[in-house]
This record gives C-alpha cells, sequence and structure tokens, in this order.
C-alpha cells in the first residue's frame, strides 16, 4: 500500500551538461501532473510527461529538472548583424529625411523576433531524452520508497483503528440484546395495563409489539458493518492502488453506523454510535492520502 505523499531527487550528466530531477507528490483524486522543464529544452516536456503518466497512478505530481554546465551546447542566440545593419540604415532615413525624432532602443530591437536568432542545438536531442528518462526513474524510485514507508505507517494506525471499531460494535451488539428485551417486556407492560382498561384486539397488539421489535433490530446492520470491516482489512494487503476502494467502503461504513444510530432508543449504544462516527473520520482523513 503507497501513499500519495512523498519525494524523489536524483542527478546526471550528458556531455558539459549537469542536471538534477525533483519529483514530489501529494494527495489528489487523480493523477495531476505539473511539469517545470527549462526553455532551451522544452522538447523534453511531451516525452517526459507521457513517461509520468504511464509510471504514476495517482497523486499531484510536481516534476522540476534544473540544468547546470556549459548550457550552449543545447542551444545559443546569434545577432542577424545584416537584418540589424538594415533597420538602422531606415532609422537614419526616416530622421534625415522625413524628420523623425524617436530614437530606436536596445529594447526595440531585442523585440523583434527575426533580429536575434536561436541557432540549432548541438545536442542530440534522443541521447539527452535517454539520460533525462533514466534520471527520472531514479527520481521515482526514491519518491516510491518514501511513499512506501508512508504507507506501512499508514497501515499499522488502519490496522490498530480497525480493532477499535471491531470492539465498539461488538460492545453494541452485546448491548442491544438486552436493550431489545428491555423495550419488548417495557411494551408488554404498558399493553397490559391498557388491556386491563379497554377491551382491545389482543392479536393486533402484539402484532404491533412485533413490528416495534423489527424496527429496533439492528443486527443486520450490525453484520453488514463487520463485514465492510473485514473487507477493509482485506484491501490493506493488497499491492494494488486502493485508496479509492477503501474510500467507499468507508462511506457504506457511515451509511450503516448512522442507519444503527436512527433506529436505536439506548443512550449507552448512542455513546458508542458515536465512537465509531469520529473514529471513521479520522480514518477517511487518512485515507485520502492513500493510492
Amino acid at each position: 500500500m503507497l501513499s500519495m505523499t512523498g519525494f524523489g531527487k536524483a542527478e546526471g550528466v550528458y556531455q558539459d551538461i549537469q542536471f538534477t530531477v525533483e519529483i514530489q507528490s501529494v494527495n489528489s483524486r487523480y493523477l495531476d501532473i505539473s511539469t517545470f522543464i527549462p526553455r532551451k529544452v522544452s522538447f523534453l516536456e511531451n516525452p517526459v510527461r507521457d513517461f509520468l503518466q504511464k509510471t504514476l497512478h495517482r497523486g499531484k505530481i510536481v516534476y522540476s529538472l534544473n540544468l547546470t554546465g556549459d548550457l550552449g551546447e543545447i542551444s545559443h542566440f546569434q545577432l542577424n548583424e545584416k537584418l540589424l545593419e538594415s533597420l538602422l540604415f531606415l532609422k537614419d532615413i526616416l530622421k534625415k529625411k522625413y524628420q523623425v525624432k524617436d530614437t530606436l532602443s536596445v529594447s526595440d530591437i531585442l523585440m523583434r523576433d527575426d533580429i536575434i536568432e536561436l541557432m540549432d542545438s548541438s545536442v542530440e536531442e534522443e541521447a539527452f531524452l535517454k539520460e533525462i528518462l533514466m534520471c527520472s526513474h531514479q527520481a521515482i524510485e526514491q519518491l516510491e520508497t518514501m511513499e512506501k514507508q508512508e504507507g506501512d505507517y499508514l497501515k499499522k494506525q488502519f490496522i490498530h483503528d480497525l480493532e477499535d471499531l471491531k470492539q465498539e460494535i461488538t460492545s453494541i451488539e452485546n448491548l442491544q440484546k438486552s436493550n431489545l428485551e428491555n423495550h419488548i417486556s417495557a411494551m408488554k407492560k404498558r399493553v397490559k395495563a391498557l388491556m386491563n382498561d379497554v377491551s382491545v384486539d389482543e392479536g393486533k397488539i402484539y402484532q404491533e409489539i412485533v413490528f416495534m421489535a423489527d424496527k429496533l433490530d439492528i443486527s443486520e446492520e450490525i453484520q453488514r458493518f463487520k463485514s465492510h470491516l473485514l473487507q477493509f482489512e482485506t484491501y490493506l494487503n493488497e499491492n494494488s492502488s486502493v485508496g479509492k476502494r477503501l474510500n467507499f467502503l468507508l462511506q457504506e461504513l457511515h451509511r450503516e453506523i448512522n442507519t444503527l444510530g436512527n433506529k436505536v432508543a439506548n443512550a449507552l449504544i448512542s455513546q458508542r454510535v458515536v465512537e465509531i462516527k469520529n473514529k471513521l473520520e479520522i480514518i477517511r482523513e487518512q485515507v485520502q492520502n492513500i493510492q
């Protein structure tokens, strides 16, 4: 079981270029990837993103690539001198012949895309990409190691929480046996007192007692709750992505305990229901960080 929180870092060298890859992940409902890749190597953007989508499964991923060393091998800029000379010649004509007083600044020149030209890279893109992906894979291995460590910690916490829930639901099950008997006994006493004063259909009265007992019976909710706990525990031992399945089971556990709480009319059971709801909410917050 893996957490969605982790960090990985790896370094590499290609020719005279040193590079560092950093990948961090936090919880998210889906796989959400953000990349920060220098403009000089923008050709890496799509291959790196494809690699991350195939390798990772869930979480908000931030991928950063930092370059140092002789970056001139990647790309460099060159001044188009002929075009600049023509531009300055036209500026002189405008000034002398047409009395145009505006000056041409360096910033005006640099704003033109055709004055400063980006020259072809001397780096072989495929070879450089291969090195970047190898380094990215090493960073992901570190990331997954951290995610596994936190996942193992959360798993131990979940197992402890499940034991608490099992004890609570068993306590409710034991309380319900006497609770149901007490309610039926009280209802019989009321019926008996009523029959002494008024002529009523005894068979119908006892049908109402049976109906009331059925409404108060929470045995089905208890059994379903126990079943969901066992399924939750089974998922904890799987190596695949289980976060969404655990979240679904928590919704079912909440539904069962809410129904149970609405049916009972017993202060002690209601206290246990509150404790279970609090525990489920704590587990729910932790499950949001599971892949």
